[in-house]
């Protein structure tokens, strides 16, 4: 009779502990499907959309769900995970990264990150009061070293800055007795000083200062923004200036022109839109994204090195 009982309870135990076991594995395989794949659980390929509506919802619930878990994540960040992404699961071309309009979306815009707006419509100051806004999240292509970029778009040639000119060599009477661009070359002085003596009136006036290593030195060179005096869709001509060198200028397409930061502190991405191509035939106002070219600072020289295709999406805001 107790061997009996004692066989009865070896059983039970038996059973307890395997029934834990179960529990432990179902315990261990959520932690790791929470890991591997809950973290993705909005990333698709383009191509299993059947619509670009669904595929940009997709981008933006992605995005959101990824900005949860990476709050201080920059663009570059965001965009190459998704290229990473993009490789892991051995995505096809996306279907909806050819189109000539932007696709479009209604949603409140509040779920968006200020630094991801090219432009709208509305309130600059509060996107929440936008009416809409096209944004710099949407699709991105794998880099690619085939180099659309022509040679002619960008230069290293090494030239000095213009001369600081006076006043006097500035504001110019003429022959009505007035200074033309009066208010503008003020406006340039009081904000830029010495730089704004050196660009006006040789025909541009700055629209933008940044500073950042670019030749991995570990010094901070000055990434100017020019424009045509009067004109409009600028920069027109962006020039990275090291002491009083001009080291590199880039004046690629008609609008759309940007160098921006890189993680290494070598080089920099260059977007550029293409003036050439039916893609890219939608008017300068409103270009449906743009190329960016990253540029690597070589034997005294910057060159392209790799090149990505980058599209907007737009947004609708429902408030």
């Amino acid at each position: 009779m107790k061997f009996s009982i004692i066989i009865k309870s070896k059983q039970i135990i038996k059973y307890i502990l395997w029934f834990f076991l179960l529990i432990l594995g179902v315990f261990l395989f959520s932690v790791f499907y929470y890991y591997k794949f809950d973290k993705n659980l909005f990333f698709k390929c383009p191509d299993k959309f059947s619509s670009s509506e669904e595929y940009v919802m997709s981008v933006a619930e992605w995005s959101s769900t990824y900005l949860k878990d990476h709050p201080n994540a920059t663009q570059e960040e965001i965009s190459s995970e998704r290229v990473r992404l993009l490789r892991e699961f051995n995505c096809e071309e996306s279907p909806f990264g050819v189109v000539g309009t932007i696709p479009e979306m209604s949603m409140p815009l509040k779920y968006f990150s200020d630094k991801d707006i090219a432009w709208g419509s509305g309130d600059p100051e509060d996107k929440n009061k936008m009416d809409y806004a096209v944004l710099d999240t949407g699709y991105q292509s794998f880099p690619t070293k085939d180099i659309t970029l022509s040679s002619k778009d960008y230069s290293n040639e090494i030239k000095d800055l213009p001369l600081v000119k006076s006043n006097k060599e500035i504001f110019k009477v003429g022959s009505d007795g007035k200074v033309e661009w009066d208010w503008l070359y003020k406006d340039q002085i009081k904000e830029y000083g010495d730089l704004a003596y050196r660009f006006i009136p040789e025909g541009y006036t700055i629209v933008g200062l940044e500073k950042f290593d670019v030749d991995g030195d570990g010094k901070n060179e000055t990434i100017i923004s020019l424009c045509g005096t009067g004109g409009n869709h600028c920069p027109h001509q962006i020039i990275v200036v090291k002491g009083n060198k001009i080291i590199f200028t880039a004046d690629a397409g008609l609008t759309g022109l940007d160098i921006t930061k890189n993680d290494s502190d070598n080089g920099f991405y260059m977007h550029w839109v293409p003036s050439e191509g039916e893609e890219w035939d939608t008017g300068l106002c409103c270009p449906p994204g743009y190329m960016k070219t990253r540029f690597v600072y070589e034997n005294g020289i910057f060159k392209p090195l790799y090149e990505q295709k980058v599209l907007y999406f737009k947004v609708n805001n429902k408030k």
